[in-house]
C-alpha cells in the first residue's frame, strides 16, 4: 500500500470508529460531564476566593461578584467540554500495526492479564 492508500484506510477507519452504534452518545455524555465538573468547580473557586469581598460588598458589588463567577463558570464548562472531545476523538485514532482497525477501542489502562 502507498502511503494515500494507508491515509485512507486509517481516516474510513476512525470514522467506522466514531460512527459506531453508542459512541456519539457517550461522546456527547462524557462532554456534559466535563463540563458541569468543570463549571462547578470554578464556581466554587471563583466564590470561595471572593467570600470577604462578598460580606462587604453592596447589592451592585456583589452582582458583579456573581457575574464574574458565572462567566468564569461558562469558560471552564467550555474548557472542559472541549478537553473532552479531542481526549475522545484522540481515542478512535487508529493504533499502530495490527491493531490499526481495532474498534473494541484502546483506552483500557488496566495491565494485561499474566498467565
Amino acid at each position: 500500500m502507498n502511503p494515500a492508500e494507508i491515509a485512507r484506510a486509517h481516516a474510513d477507519g476512525g470514522l467506522d470508529a466514531l460512527l459506531a452504534p453508542g459512541v456519539p452518545a457517550d461522546m456527547a455524555a462524557h462532554g456534559v460531564e466535563a463540563a458541569l465538573i468543570a463549571a462547578s468547580i470554578a464556581l466554587a473557586w471563583h466564590l470561595i476566593r471572593q467570600r470577604h469581598s462578598w460580606v462587604q460588598a453592596s447589592g451592585a458589588g456583589k452582582q458583579r461578584i456573581l457575574r464574574a463567577a458565572i462567566q468564569a463558570a461558562g469558560l471552564s464548562a467550555l474548557s472542559g467540554a472541549s478537553m473532552s472531545l479531542v481526549v475522545s476523538l484522540a481515542r478512535l485514532l487508529p493504533g499502530p500495526g495490527e491493531r490499526a482497525f481495532d474498534l473494541r477501542g484502546r483506552g483500557s489502562l488496566k495491565a494485561p492479564a499474566t498467565p
